[in-house]
Parts: C-alpha cells; structure tokens; sequence
C-alpha cells in the first residue's frame, strides 16, 4: 500500500493496532517519512463496549506509547474500533488529547472481500472531503487502491491526511467522519 500511495503521490492516515505498532515499528516510521500521519485503533482491535473506562483507557494509552516508540510522536487521533463511540470513549480521547475520527464512506471491505465491489464502492460514494475507510489488512482491498486512487484522481480528487483534509480542527474529544 506504501508503495502504491508513493508512486500516485497520494497521502493517507492509518489507524494502526497498537500491537503492530510494537512488532512492526520500522512500518510506522517509513509511513511518518513519507509524509502519512498515524492514528490510534487500540491495542488489539478489542469490543471498548464490553470493557470499562480503565480497560479503555489502558487500550489507547499501551497503543499510543507503542506508536510514539516508533515513530518519536504521539498519535493525535483515535478511531475505535468498529467506529464505536460513547460519552466515555469521547471523554477518554479527550484525556489523551485525541480527536476521534471516523468515516463518510464504507465500502464494506471488511465484510464484502471482493476488488471490484470495493472499487466502485468507494468510486461511487465519494465526495470532497470525505474520509474513505479501507482495511489495508484484506488482500481484496490492497488490490483495489491502486484502481480507487486512479479513478478518483481522474476526477480531481487529491489524497490528503486527516490532519491535512481538516485544516488544523483536530480538537481533542471531538469527532469527525468528513471534513
């Protein structure tokens, strides 16, 4: 996926688990020097509605100290997992000094592994300024960004981070799925 973004001269934000972050800390630094920013997604991609505001907290907290190992900053941004968020996921992201980010297209990928649909999903559904999710884990969906990155910069379309399509909004606790 780096590898595809570099050579499209396309930026993206990845909301990494933090035990990636741990095992694969070379990964996180090639992203910070190309120019992607990094965001926290927990430690092990856990159910925080099954868990108390400790276990939360621990979860962001391990991640975000697993990520600034790696790449000497700390993530600014949360997306928890499955997108679930309540009062005390926004009042912990808050704490740590994290906006909460979200999406404004799905493309299902997670559940519907197929290139094609994942393309003309994410084509279809975009808009300016709309935050794409894409689980870079599914081969499906690695297959699929360089097809999606044409298409939509045929279309005017530039790839731009989270921090950079937000404009300096970031604000700890608040959340976002668009710009």
């Amino acid at each position: 996926v780096l590898d595809v973004l570099k050579h499209h001269q396309a930026k993206a934000t990845f909301f990494v688990l933090g035990e990636l972050a741990a095992t694969r800390p070379a990964l996180l630094r090639r992203m910070v020097r190309e120019g992607h920013a990094i965001g926290d997604h927990s430690w092990d991609h856990s159910q925080f509605w099954h868990q108390d505001a400790a276990a939360i907290r621990r979860e962001v907290r391990r991640t975000a100290a697993a990520i600034r190992r790696a790449t000497g900053s700390s993530p600014r941004m949360l997306r928890p997992p499955f997108g679930e968020s309540n009062a005390v996921v926004r009042r912990i992201a808050r704490q740590e000094g994290m906006a909460i980010v979200l999406w404004s297209v799905d493309p299902l990928d997670w559940r519907d592994r197929d290139t094609d649909t994942v393309i003309r999903r994410i084509v279809k559904r975009a808009r300016p300024g709309a935050i794409i999710l894409s689980h870079d884990i599914r081969p499906s969906t690695r297959r699929a960004i360089p097809e999606v990155i044409e298409r939509l910069q045929a279309k005017g379309y530039v790839f731009v981070t989270v921090p950079e399509l937000l404009g300096g909004r970031l604000r700890p606790g608040r959340t976002f799925s668009q710009r």
